[in-house]
Formats: C-alpha cells, structure tokens, sequence
C-alpha cells in the first residue's frame, strides 16, 4: 500500500518523520509529523500532488509510491554491536528490502524461471550436529571440502539475495542480516566496509541462521551455534585437521596467518576453530589470544583475505539491464549510485538518433508525438489538475 512504501522510503534513506516534514516544509508543503504518520500507517491517502513533492524531495520517481505486490520480508535478527540504534536497525532493514526488490524484478525480467536452490533448514539437538548439517550443506552445493573462492558467488549462484549495507558507522556497529522473502527466497544482508574475511564469515554465518532451527534455543546458544555453522562451513574438520595435526603441543600463530590466506577465515577465528576441535588446549588458546592482542592482531590481523566477497549479481543485472535498455539510468543509479557512468558513450542518444533521418520523417515523428502527448492530457484529468498541489495536509 502507498503508506508501507513512504515508510519504506524514508528509512531507507535513514530519515526520520520530522527530517522530511522539516524538507517538506522548506517546499511549502505544511504537514506534521501525526499527518505524515497517518499516511505510513495507511490510516489516510495522500494526494497526488502531495506525493509528487515527496517523491521529487526524496529522489524517488512517484510511480514507486503506487507500485502493487510488494514482496515480504520477514528478518531473522542483526549481527551487530549493542550500540547499534533502533533507527539504524530500521535504516537497514529498509534499504536492504528496496535494493532486494530492484534485484527480483531484474531477475523475473531477466533470467525468468530461475529457481532457488537452498539447503533443507533442520534442527540441530549439539554442536556435533551442527558440524554435520554444515557438510551437508557443502554437498547440497555440491563444494567438496576445498576452500570456497568467493563465497558471496556461490551464495548467488544458487539463487540466495546477498545485498549490502553502504554506511560507513564507526566501529562497524552492523555486521548482518538474514531473512526470507516470500517465505522462499533466502536474504543476507553485510556490511560493505568490512574486510573480505568478516564478509564471508557474516554471510556463513547468516546462512546457519537459515538453515538451522533453532527456536529451542536462547539467543545467545542460536548465536554459538551459527558461529559454529559458519567456522564449520569454511573450513570443515577433517580438513583442519589435515592442516595443523590431530593434536599440537606447540603451535605459533603465525600458522593461521597462512591458513586464513587459503581458506578465508580469520586468525582469531581459526585458533578459536583449532580449541573447539581439540587440536589444541584450552590454555594455548589462552596464550594465543595473549599473543595476538600483544602485536595488535585483535583489531587488525596482519594478512589479509585477497579474494573480493562483495556481491555482483545485483551490478551486473544492472549493467545488461541498461544496455538492452531495461532500466534508465537514473534508476540504475538510484539503485547503486555510479552504476550507469560512462554508458552513454556506448549508447546514441535518442536525439541524435532522430537528427540523423530525413526532415520529412522527423516532421512525422514529431507530429505524431505531439498528437499522442494531446490525447493524453485531454483524456486524463489528474495531469492537467494541479489544485492537489494546494490541498491541506
């Protein structure tokens, strides 16, 4: 409904009820914030004149504001910070459901049929069961006990939405997000400015929350078990123990450093991965800990993950969509801001397209574009009735 949507599309772009009633007013449109509410909460309609200001205030075209058959979104939980706010919860949660929406059109449009292929959710009764549905999960797709490139690829391919945050909060106050679209379509929402490892572990670790089941669970037990999906996922135990032993006495840390090159996990998490297999002590992961947060590892491990784990699909949709002229380019950067730079030059500009014919068929064309623009406004009153730019609100 119209309401769902303004309210979308203000938080989406991180604004509160009295940030676009101050915006508004600036245009002369008087409203307050109880008003703007009304129209959230569809207990009163807008009109039209009234969402052509907004639309234009908010950068939206106004046809966004009538759209039918919005998809459902139903979150599972964030993996974030303590501090992170109510509204930057909502910010995300907003932003990531419009970008979402972009991408299934895009998809319906453009590769129409395709279907989603994900892993069975189950319940896990331990952790040891929770290592088990991490390799199935690894065999539904069909991904061996090697390293995974890219993590995000997979995902993608496999008809999974991988959207990301583009804040830049201090102190990477939001790591994830997971959830379901029409109760079918799995959903995981990063944090673009985290490093690659981060990424792909929130991403694992997103997908334990769907794939694991958990409502007998605390939170906090649900949060150990999808950190124990996510280490498992990347790096299974048979091939850990491969790489450092069954059992190390002694063991340096830099160890991990090589490990976390080839299989995309951190160090922290690794040495963590090494106690929880019992390949090493309680007490070296104590002093490993010690150690790491000696030369200052805790904060920035000293290699890093090479292998980019942003999403693609979404950009590359993007582009063919542009190029095949799907989308225009405003929309294409309202989407992802940049995506449509430097197109033009590969496209002839429907204007120069024109000049270059005959006078006497751009004369046609142009008195049959006119004629077309003439029956359309006599027929429809509304884009002819500006007095809905003066209603009350």
């Amino acid at each position: 409904m119209v309401g769902d949507r303004i309210k979308q599309i203000r938080l989406a772009r991180g604004l509160t009820l009295q940030d676009v009633v101050s915006r508004l007013s600036l245009r002369g449109v008087e409203i307050t914030r109880a008003g703007l509410s009304k129209y959230e909460q569809n207990k009163s309609l807008p009109g039209q004149g009234f969402l052509a200001i907004l639309a234009e205030e908010l950068g939206f075209p106004t046809s966004v504001f009538l759209e039918d058959g919005l998809p459902q979104f139903k979150w599972h939980g964030f993996r974030k910070q303590a501090r992170m706010t109510k509204r930057l919860q909502d910010h995300v949660m907003a932003e990531a459901a419009f970008r979402a929406e972009a991408q299934l059109r895009l998809e319906r449009l453009l590769h129409p049929g395709q279907q989603c292929d994900f892993p069975s959710p189950q319940v896990p009764e331990s952790l040891s069961d929770v290592e088990r549905i991490a390799k199935e999960a690894r065999e539904h797709w069909s991904l061996g006990l090697g390293s995974i490139p890219s993590l995000t690829g997979v995902a993608e391919s496999f008809g999974m939405l991988v959207v990301t945050h583009q804040g830049k909060e201090r102190n990477r106050e939001f790591d994830g997000l997971s959830g379901w679209v029409n109760d079918e379509i799995p959903i995981a929402v990063v944090s673009a400015s985290a490093p690659n490892d981060r990424i792909r572990f929130t991403l694992a670790h997103e997908i334990g929350h769907l794939v694991l089941t958990c409502d007998h669970l605390s939170e906090a037990d649900e949060e150990v078990h999808c950190h124990r999906f996510a280490s498992s996922f990347l790096v299974p135990d048979t091939v850990l123990r491969e790489e450092l032993g069954q059992n190390r006495r002694r063991i340096a840390a830099r160890e991990f450093a090589e490990l976390k090159r080839k299989h995309g996990l951190s160090m922290a998490a690794l040495a963590r991965r090494a106690r929880d297999l019992e390949i090493i002590s309680q007490s070296q992961y104590t002093a490993i800990c010690k150690e790491f947060s000696q030369f200052g590892w805790r904060k920035k491990e000293p290699v890093e993950y090479e292998v980019d784990e942003l999403p693609t699909r979404l950009h590359q949709m993007l582009l063919r969509a542009l190029a095949e002229g799907i989308i225009s380019e405003s929309d294409a950067n309202r989407l992802m801001p940049g995506v449509a730079d430097g197109m033009l030059s590969s496209r002839v500009h429907p204007s120069r397209e024109l000049m270059r014919r005959p006078r006497a068929e751009r004369s046609d064309f142009l008195a049959h574009a006119a004629d077309c623009v003439h029956k359309l406004y006599s027929k429809d009153s509304e884009l002819t009735d500006f007095d809905a730019f003066t209603e009350e609100v």
